[in-house]
Formats: structure tokens, sequence, C-alpha cells
């Protein structure tokens, strides 16, 4: 359905095991500059723990990298 943003693993597991339930599709993550790497594998980690295993990252090119 979107974008959505949750700052709280515990309701962002909640509400993706809802939307999976009714219609099974991979998980895209997307994170800024600002959100630490443990931080990004500590959500990666509670999706595994809570069986959503289609997971991928959204990664952004930024200007000048190639």
């Amino acid at each position: 359905k979107g974008t959505q943003q949750f700052t709280d693993t515990t309701q962002l597991i909640a509400q993706l095991q809802q939307t999976l339930r009714q219609k099974p599709q991979p998980v895209v993550l997307a994170a800024d500059k600002a959100v630490s790497y443990g931080e990004v594998m500590r959500v990666m980690d509670a999706l595994k723990s809570a069986q959503i295993e289609r997971v991928g990252l959204l990664l952004k090119q930024t200007q000048g990298a190639q």
C-alpha cells in the first residue's frame, strides 16, 4: 500500500504480519544515513524472528558515487 514509516519495531512487525496475511509480497526496507547499520540489522533480525523472510533493502546512490 505504499510507503509507511515506523519508529517502533513491534508496531512494524504487527502491521507487516497483518498485511502479508492478506497479500503475501516482499518487504523492502529503506533507511537514510541517519539510521545506523545496527538499527537496520536489528529490524532485519526482528523480521526474521517473525518469519518474514522475503526482505530487500532499498539503496540510494549518492551523487558522485559509482
